[in-house]
């Protein structure tokens, strides 16, 4: 799989009850597999509210983890809310881990690597299945 975002992200910051949030100010784009028969186009719209990764807040997780991956994080969100089959819900995880993948950063300080994605993604595998609109 391939992911590309094609727009750049136009973001403001918001402090909720539950906690901090970011809202898209203009659309952005995720293509995956794309130029392909199989290529699909994810729009999010102005005013999706994303928290981006859903890092837990625990010191050495969200040292290691937290502010690593903005865009892969908002398709995969769009997804999740949507909802739908545990097909669905693969699907939105492996946008999630190839968008990573395809954003990896070799070195820095806050770098994302290799790693940290595979690390991310097999949380989410985990974790993130009570956080995934199910639909019957």
């Amino acid at each position: 799989m391939i992911v590309e975002f094609p727009t750049t992200l136009d973001v403001r910051f918001h402090h909720r009850p539950e906690g901090v949030r970011w809202e898209l100010l203009s659309p952005f784009v995720t293509i995956v597999n794309p130029h392909t028969p199989e290529q699909r186009i994810i729009r999010t719209q102005p005013g999706f509210m994303t928290d981006f990764a859903s890092v837990p807040r625990l010191p050495l997780v969200y040292l290691a983890y937290g502010n690593k991956a903005h865009l892969p994080a908002i398709p995969h969100d769009q997804l999740y809310r949507e909802g739908g089959t545990e097909a669905d819900r693969g699907f939105a995880d492996n946008v999630f881990l190839h968008g990573m993948l395809g954003t990896v950063v070799p070195s820095g300080d806050n770098s994302l690597t290799e790693d940290d994605a595979r690390a991310m993604y097999a949380a989410v595998r985990m974790f993130g299945g009570q956080h995934f609109n199910f639909t019957p």
